[in-house]
């Protein structure tokens, strides 16, 4: 469009150059387009805010006649230096759209049967023109960033993130998703069942209804499944399913798991400890129980036979016995505790 524009002035008016420069959001300005002598050399080039004529109009959003640049303090001349050109007069017209100036238009050296008045009223309609062509490709380029940056933190995230439609197919899949499931590739088409995608996720078709009439109710589901990578162990996922109302105009759906194997493992280690602490537990404590109700009973019935030194020192040692697996246990929890630190 700014090509167009300057196209159509160089056209029209037959200047020695015309050219637009964009005003960025701290102020400076770039040449997006230029038509006439040394349009290459001035294309891309930059200029601090406030800087010359040009940067003087993006200021103050008023048009400016200067017919001989030496005499104007505002002139710049380091872009003529740069260049090989000269300039001598300059017409700048502010693009505008609301109260904001997108860009500066500039006809340079306008030929001597040019109507300033006629052109003037010309380059002020086409900057009209221009405005929202220049804000649109602005908003463009804002979104094209915006899903980059998306694009770049959905595929390198470290959890499975696949996002759904409402039937149930694959929108897209990042690469923890591919790298944890398995998940049919193209080449592999010829060798498999066909699957749908549904059911590479162990889902079928009413159950992802049920799900989003779930998720409709309680915003998240989550349960946990089991899967094998290729070429690795098996893996325990904890899968959360919610809704995206914004991203196609019917929505779409989330499948985002969390790789719990470790924490898993650790569960079932510290169920096995339990078990083990109560049957190590349950042997000497047994001998104490024992120890106590003979020493009790034959102090009841004054039996003076009873061997009372070394039934207690059965008792003594299995009190210790008590003592040293109880301080097992609880470095036994310590460690547990520093691994699900780590885990975290």
């Amino acid at each position: 469009v700014l090509q167009q524009l300057m196209s159509l002035t160089h056209q029209h008016f037959k200047p020695d150059a015309a050219s637009v420069a964009l005003v960025n959001p701290d102020g400076s300005l770039v040449f997006r387009a230029a038509s006439g002598k040394s349009a290459q050399q001035i294309m891309g080039m930059e200029m601090p805010k406030g800087t010359g004529i040009v940067g003087w109009v993006a200021e103050n959003g008023q048009q400016l006649w200067v017919p001989n640049v030496y005499q104007d303090r505002r002139f710049y001349p380091d872009a003529d230096e740069s260049t090989g050109f000269k300039t001598s007069a300059i017409l700048a017209v502010p693009v505008r759209l609301g109260d904001q100036t997108l860009a500066v238009v500039e006809m340079i050296n306008p030929g001597p049967d040019t109507d300033l008045q006629e052109a003037q009223e010309t380059i002020k309609a086409l900057a009209s023109l221009a405005a929202p062509a220049i804000q649109n490709a602005r908003l463009f380029e804002q979104v094209q960033r915006a899903e980059a940056r998306y694009q770049s933190l959905f595929e390198q995230n470290l959890n499975p993130i696949i996002i759904l439609d409402p039937r149930g197919h694959f929108l897209e899949v990042n690469r923890a998703a591919q790298k944890l499931l398995p998940l049919t590739k193209p080449e592999d088409e010829a060798e498999r069942v066909p699957q749908t995608d549904l059911e590479q996720l162990a889902l079928t078709a009413a159950q992802y209804d049920a799900l989003k009439v779930q998720v409709d109710a309680e915003g998240v589901v989550t349960w946990e499944i089991t899967t094998r990578p290729a070429g690795s162990e098996e893996r325990t996922l904890d899968v959360y399913f919610s809704y995206l109302p914004h991203y196609l105009p019917n929505g779409a759906y989330q499948w985002l798991a969390h790789d719990i194997t470790d924490r898993v493992a650790l569960d079932e280690m510290r169920e096995q400890l339990s078990h083990m602490i109560v049957h190590d537990l349950r042997v000497p404590l047994g001998n104490i129980t024992n120890t106590l109700e003979l020493v009790l009973s034959a102090w009841r019935e004054k039996d003076v036979t009873v061997p009372f030194e070394q039934v207690l020192e059965i008792g003594l040692r299995s009190a210790h016995r008590m003592e040293r697996l109880i301080s097992n246990i609880l470095d036994a929890r310590r460690l547990t505790t520093h691994l699900s630190l780590i885990h975290i």
